[in-house]
């Protein structure tokens, strides 16, 4: 189950650094975040029936966009992001992490 208080911007830099660990790291765009967020987020409802992290998720013209993960990331525009953002929240029980790993 979620933990109360989980964001949009803690999954995503969970998922940045899940990535930096690859042998060829991709490069994260704050679209390619927000696309695996929704993921995360409807994989999470459909198979855990709790949302992967609190917030809205708002329909935009390219997409699914979490707001506050919009906030966080808009200075990287189109380029990737830096990967000093990777974290592993706090936030983020090990079943959660566990559930985005996978």
């Amino acid at each position: 189950m979620t933990e109360p208080n989980v964001t949009a911007t803690n999954v995503a830099r969970f998922f940045l650094h899940l990535a930096k660990d690859e042998p060829e790291p991709p490069h994260l765009s704050p679209l390619h975040l927000q696309k695996l967020a929704y993921y995360a987020q409807g994989w999470s409802l459909a198979k855990r029936q709790c949302p992967a992290f609190d917030g809205p998720v708002e329909a935009w013209v390219n997409g699914p966009v979490s707001p506050s993960l919009f906030r966080q990331f808009k200075a990287f525009e189109g380029r990737p992001v830096s990967p000093s953002e990777a974290d592993v929240p706090a936030a983020l029980s090990p079943a959660d992490q566990f559930f985005l790993r996978c």
